[in-house]
């Protein structure tokens, strides 16, 4: 009899282990623990089957001792296109430091020293005097080009680049009703990460940026199909001169994304814009703006200037293929010789700067660095240089 009683014991004990975890478990005392939280039907292809006692770790053929990780008070929304942080710690002493790449799941980027303002950092160290610590990273619920709920998910990789194994669920993620994708129109959406947590750049100042970009939009009759963008962009301070800040981006363009930062350098550029991704036209451009320079102007001062690096950001002049296969170097000045742009300069072509990117000293354009501050809206030369670099524009070229 007591053999059969033990025989149960061990048989209860053996299917209480091969049982998973409830998706519903909490962690007493902290967010969760990745044993608890995570349903084994989200973990991703494994190089060994994962324990049954644990069933998220990291692979011993990644170099880890199969170490979990923990979570602790995340904080923030769990809207599309909201920031939020979370705390991260190793649930197991390791032998030795162990360096973590963090990525995000889809249409999720993460930042582990919290500070979008320089760049996107991905990595993590633990040590064997730290593991326990939780440090905090900074995570964006990236906008998706869906108008439904979705659920997000992050992911844990090893920086020697063999198999990633842990997988966090962070459950729904609410649409945002603000941001819906319409095919219906050209649309450049100012992406604003690069000063999350910069309370200067008021939503006042954000707003002017943004209908800035809707000024060059509301003439463009080009229709592209949305594209997910998941690409690491250099983020240049001064293109000429390096240093370059790294931002990671897993979002969507609807037909254009520009990411805003401030510029650093000392002494200043005034203002930077260009294209990062060429597809049928731009899909994701940046601008940079001197911050002392801007952020406490009033709207009619700053928006002048935002113009100008938005429509360096659309391709203006010459920063795509087909305006560049417009400029003649072998005049001086050098003219851009589009036939919209001449038909608007009474059938002249444009002179150029010596950089080859603005029009000359007179002419009316608010790309003209000389003359921006007089314009509000893109000028009737503005929208034919943006025909001649391969858009559809109301009024010239529907």
């Amino acid at each position: 009899m007591v053999r059969v009683v033990l025989l149960l014991v061990q048989f209860a004990i053996a299917w209480c282990l091969i049982q998973p975890p409830s998706y519903a478990a909490i962690c007493p005392g902290r967010f969760c623990g990745v044993d608890a939280i995570v349903p084994p039907s989200l973990l991703k292809p494994q190089p060994k089957p994962p324990s049954v006692n644990n069933p998220l770790f990291f692979s011993r053929d990644a170099g880890f001792d199969r170490q979990p990780l923990d979570f602790y008070d995340r904080t923030g929304d769990l809207g599309e296109n909201t920031f939020g942080a979370v705390g991260v710690a190793l649930s197991r002493k390791p032998s030795a430091p162990i360096k973590l790449t963090m990525l995000g799941g889809d249409f999720v980027t993460i930042d582990t020293d919290g500070k979008w303002t320089n760049g996107t950092q991905t990595e993590l160290l633990f040590t064997p005097q730290n593991w326990d610590k939780p440090q905090k990273i900074a995570f964006l619920n990236e906008v998706d080009g869906s108008t439904s709920d979705r659920n997000v998910s992050l992911v844990f990789a090893a920086t020697d680049n063999k198999t990633f194994t842990p997988v966090f669920d962070f459950g729904p993620v609410a649409n945002d009703s603000q941001y819906n994708p319409d095919p219906t129109k050209f649309n450049i959406r100012v992406d604003f990460r690069g000063i999350e947590g910069d309370a200067q750049w008021t939503a006042a100042a954000k707003a002017t940026i943004q209908q800035a970009a809707n000024e060059w939009a509301s003439r463009i009759n080009n229709r592209y199909p949305g594209q997910r963008i998941r690409t690491p962009y250099p983020l240049a301070g001064n293109i000429a001169k390096p240093p370059f800040d790294q931002v990671l981006v897993d979002t969507y363009s609807d037909d254009l994304v520009v990411l805003f930062s401030n510029s650093e350098l000392n002494p200043p550029p005034y203002g930077i814009g260009r294209p990062l991704a060429y597809i049928n036209s731009p899909a994701i451009g940046q601008i940079k703006l001197h911050k002392p320079s801007y952020v406490n102007l009033p709207a009619t001062s700053l928006k002048p200037t935002v113009l100008h690096e938005i429509g360096h950001a659309l391709g203006l002049v010459g920063k795509i293929p087909v305006g560049a296969s417009l400029i003649n170097k072998s005049t001086s000045p050098a003219v851009f010789t589009g036939p919209y742009a001449k038909s608007a300069n009474s059938n002249q072509n444009i002179p150029l700067t010596v950089d080859l990117t603005h029009p000359g000293p007179t002419m009316p354009s608010v790309m003209n660095d000389k003359l921006r501050d007089n314009y509000q809206v893109p000028s009737a030369l503005d929208f034919a240089l943006l025909a001649d670099h391969g858009y559809r524009v109301s009024g010239i070229n529907p």
